[in-house]
């Protein structure tokens, strides 16, 4: 992430810090969960992108993404090409607050549901990262 807390180091394996003073912990995933919302794409898509471009990578990911309007959908086309590549390794969903006519996504806030239906399923081999919309956008 922006402070360095969160650093990816390749084949499911995260370098975490809970606050920036500390010893790295060494954590290693098959899985990552990923709440975004609007701006907060920015970081999930950074390791979206390390994950994919590793053919060695097998580390399974799922996006819940969040926005006001289907319009206000930052880099959805990249996003959904991810998905077109790797779609046995990149699960995607989304959900805004204002749909649009013919919407096949989720309506309104994240929900309990939402995470259950569209991430994966709580296991100490999954890690679940959020970030929200950054300058309220």
């Amino acid at each position: 992430g922006p402070s360095g807390r969160l650093k990816y180091l390749g084949s499911g394996r995260f370098s975490l810090k809970l606050l920036r003073k500390d010893p790295p912990r060494i954590v290693t995933v098959n899985k990552v969960a990923m709440i975004a919302g609007g701006t907060g794409i920015t970081p999930m898509l950074q390791l979206i992108r390390h994950i994919t471009k590793d053919s060695h990578d097998t580390t399974k990911m799922a996006l819940l993404f969040a926005n006001q309007t289907e319009k206000d959908i930052l880099l959805r086309d990249e996003l959904e090409e991810v998905v077109s590549k790797h779609g046995a390794q990149f699960k995607l969903w989304y959900t805004v607050d204002t749909p649009s006519e013919g919407w096949k996504y989720s309506t309104g806030f994240i929900n309990a549901d939402m995470i259950q239906n569209h991430l994966f399923p709580p296991s100490s081999d999954t890690l679940v990262l959020m970030c929200p919309s950054l300058g309220g956008t």
